[in-house]
């Protein structure tokens, strides 16, 4: 539980290098592996309180939807991406309510996605300003998050 602990606060803190640097590759699969290690975290916590009497695997693959989907906002992508790279769907159930959860959070929290911000940063640096007014007027008119 310890080591998952520190690789899980390695990890984290690769995803806010890659992302503070500017640098867009770097983000997509560490966020895949910190969503799956908040996941086993749980897991072998809840497991070791005695809660969970299962794998706790299966929450880290339910953690790695969850935690992409909602930081992406792409909840339907977050669930097929996952079926598709365990070849599992016994656990869709549990994925659905975790990704419905987690991306409704991220939007109360007022969170804005990874990858907008992104790309809105990108214009910024490359003096686009009125490519990023252009972005949001699109966004509001076609009620995008």
């Amino acid at each position: 539980l310890g080591l998952l602990a520190a690789v899980l606060l390695a990890r984290f803190i690769g995803i806010l290098l890659c992302f503070c640097s500017g640098i867009p590759g770097g983000i997509f699969a560490p966020s895949l592996s910190v969503g799956a290690l908040i996941g086993a975290v749980l897991g072998m916590g809840m497991l070791h309180l005695g809660i969970l009497n299962y794998d706790p695997g299966i929450l880290a693959i339910v953690g790695m939807s969850a935690f992409f989907a909602a930081s992406v906002r792409a909840p339907i992508t977050g669930i097929i991406l996952i079926c598709e790279m365990t070849n599992n769907f016994q656990f869709l159930l549990p994925t659905m309510i975790a990704v419905a959860a987690a991306t409704q959070t991220a939007s109360l929290l007022k969170g804005r996605p990874l990858y907008t911000q992104i790309l809105e940063r990108t214009l910024r640096l490359s003096g686009n300003e009125e490519k990023i007014e252009e972005y949001r007027v699109f966004k509001k008119e076609n009620n995008v998050d």
